[in-house]
């Protein structure tokens, strides 16, 4: 048995109307629980089998990447480890924090506890287009299982509030469900099939409810969506790609033109630094992010029109122009200093500077600037795009609060005409064929280019980092992982699956940490590794 729609976690602990633990008894709704295991109390905190109890207050629990993932009416995210307890190789979590999650009630009893929470009803069973569609009146938990080689599917804390069916769907009526109720507290939809097929399940949460739809299919997949109101929707799902279990996730952003800032993302420690995509989406406050790039050196990266580092001259690379189009770029990147008409060309930025050089430092830079080689600098201090000092000096420390200029031997008369209060800004130009382009960063190439396949060759990898557009004016960050390697037809295929048909598709990354992650509401998913990286992407919802 699998818990939730992507688990992989046994879940057979959830049994009822058992006697209660030496610890306490749980009650739920007035039904008493068999947690499988004692209730534990730790400093005056009492915490309970998370696989066991978590479903029967309707939140869905999987384990993915190394934490636990919870999921129920309203909202999702990762169980915090402070809420979290191991014993005896048993996984608890507080029951106090479970049942705020659901906005229930917890009142502590003698030998025990009792909680009431929200429950779900099925509301609506029906045939359309072929599917079997069973409606919710909220979320309810889904346990996945077979018996007798068939298809299983229990929802947790939910009743019947139709009459119990059987209902035949799919081409030519294949397929025959039949909906029941079972231990009271849970209800199951069981399938059968008249030939040899699998079970597609998608789960739809949003503004009107949930909804689950059941389908034949040629292979096994559970794909859960959720569509909120401000036109953002994300989902995951577990499918086969070649015959190999592999997992999407994909984050959609509808008409992202002129409400979004789509922009690279640095550590918040500075270029050349790594952090976890967590700590970069905490510190940027992003709607969502993306691994750009896991490790090595960072490429490309322009954020507002200031570099902070050049990559390789001819490097892939993508950027988003002053229109917020997504463009493909072949950089030449040349580096200027702006003050009023003037510019001042730079010969590099963020490196240590050389003889009769002007080199530009924005501001997060904490490397070498001068490597004590005998000569004279002329340091520029520039803070909010405003000069604030000019100095002749020896020697030069990095200041990662402010952007300086540094100049060196014979290059000194090139900033020293620069005076407090003239306002001056680093800055390049990318890409000589597009002249709006205010943030680019270093990609592994496009992929899709107005609909038509860009073919690299690429070698196949277990994981895949995508930005895309589609027809109908949306943007979307998409990862792909897998048991084995994905192939290029691989991550294609998924495209050509989405709901609305891909314009345009850039590969990030291939084989790096892929990570995912979305903050909006109550809704934090997190997929992937949360190991640190160099570079993210970010999308800020304005």
């Amino acid at each position: 048995m699998r818990s939730g729609w992507l688990g992989g976690i046994a879940a057979g602990l959830i049994v009822v109307l058992a006697v209660g633990n030496a610890y306490g008894s749980l009650t739920v709704n007035g039904r008493l629980l068999s947690t499988g295991s004692a209730l534990r109390f730790d400093a005056g905190v009492l915490f309970v089998p998370l696989l066991a109890v978590a479903p029967e207050l309707g939140i869905e629990i999987t384990s993915r990447d190394g934490r636990w993932a919870a999921r129920w009416s309203g909202g999702c995210g990762d169980l915090a480890t402070w809420e979290l307890r191991d014993f005896e190789g048993v996984a608890y979590a507080t029951l106090d924090g479970l049942v705020a999650r659901v906005g229930g009630v917890v009142r502590r009893v003698p030998g025990g506890a009792e909680v009431d929470v929200p429950s779900a009803r099925v509301i609506e069973v029906a045939h359309h287009e072929g599917q079997l569609v069973v409606r919710f009146s909220r979320f309810a938990p889904a346990l996945l299982s077979e018996m007798g080689g068939l298809p299983v599917v229990r929802f947790t804390n939910c009743g019947l509030g139709v009459a119990e069916a059987e209902v035949m769907f799919g081409p030519g009526d294949i397929a025959t469900a039949t909906l029941s109720t079972a231990d009271g507290a849970a209800c199951e939809v069981r399938v059968a099939f008249a030939e040899e097929a699998a079970l597609s399940i998608q789960g739809i949460e949003s503004e009107n409810g949930y909804a689950v739809f059941f389908s034949p299919a040629d292979t096994p997949a559970a794909t859960w969506t959720v569509t909120l109101g401000c036109g953002v929707s994300f989902s995951e799902s577990e499918l086969t790609l070649d015959g190999a279990p592999a997992r999407v996730e994909f984050v959609s952003i509808e008409a992202w033109r002129g409400r979004l800032d789509v922009r690279p993302l640095l550590p918040p420690a500075g270029i050349g630094t790594r952090a976890g995509l967590d700590e970069v989406l905490a510190e940027t406050e992003a709607t969502a992010v993306l691994t750009a790039r896991s490790g090595g050196e960072p490429g490309l990266v322009v954020i507002d029109g200031v570099p902070f580092s050049l990559g390789q001259a001819g490097d892939p690379a993508v950027g988003i122009d002053v229109f917020d189009s997504l463009v493909a770029l072949v950089p030449q990147p040349v580096l200027w200093a702006v003050s009023g008409a003037t510019r001042i060309a730079l010969e590099g930025i963020d490196r240590p500077i050389g003889t009769d050089e002007v080199i530009g430092y924005p501001a997060g830079y904490t490397g070498s600037v001068s490597r004590g080689f005998a000569d004279r600098f002329c340091v520029v201090r520039v803070r909010e795009g405003v000069v604030v000092s000019v100095l002749d000096a020896l020697f030069v420390v990095a200041d990662p609060s402010a952007t300086l200029l540094v100049a060196s031997g014979a290059a000194r008369e090139r900033i020293a005409w620069l005076a407090m209060g003239d306002r001056i800004e680093v800055t390049c130009d990318i890409d000589p064929s597009f002249h709006f382009v205010r943030n680019a960063w270093s990609v592994d190439g496009s992929l899709l280019s107005d609909g038509a396949r860009l073919s690299a060759h690429r070698e196949p990898a277990t994981s895949w980092s995508v930005l895309g557009t589609d027809w109908q004016g949306g943007l979307f960050l998409l990862r792909a992982s897998g048991a084995t390697p994905l192939s290029e037809a691989d991550i294609l295929a998924v495209l050509a699956g989405l709901s609305t048909p891909t314009r345009d598709a850039v590969v990030l990354e291939r084989g790096g940490t892929a990570g995912l992650a979305l903050d909006l509401g109550n809704y934090h998913p997190r997929w992937g590794s949360s190991a640190p990286i160099v570079l993210a992407l970010g999308v800020f919802l304005e």
